[in-house]
């Protein structure tokens, strides 16, 4: 957040403004050493927010589903593993369907790993 305060406020200059919303451009039209400081610096503020965002999500292998199963835990009780993992498959599956639409085939691949994963260590 302090970083992506201080490329908003121009610390880095101008041309730093311009990687948050594509840090990707700057390195494949013009690689300099000052387009390739300012593509570390949006894809850090990108990695940093993006990555945050997605551990939110109530899929198992993730801090979504552990904060999940604790708001799920007292009104479900015994069953609060059970409507997490479904919610958490569910979620999986509609995100994965939209990820696919739009042609990012690699994020249905994370969340295929971490579905197949969590549903092995369950039926062992």
């Amino acid at each position: 957040l302090g970083l992506y305060v201080a490329v908003t406020r121009g610390v880095f200059g101008v041309l730093a403004e311009r990687a948050i919303p594509s840090p990707w451009g700057f390195v494949l039209f013009d690689p300099t050493v000052e387009t390739a400081v300012v593509f570390v610096i949006g894809m850090f503020i990108l990695v940093s927010v993006l990555w945050g965002l997605v551990n939110w999500l109530p899929i198992i292998g993730l801090d979504g589903a552990s904060m999940l199963r604790e708001v799920l835990r007292p009104m479900f009780g015994d069953a609060t593993e059970r409507v997490s993992r479904v919610i958490g498959l569910g979620t999986a599956i509609a995100l994965g369907a939209y990820l696919f639409y739009i042609g990012r085939t690699f994020g249905v691949f994370i969340l295929a790993y971490l579905v197949i994963s969590d549903y092995s260590r369950q039926s062992r």
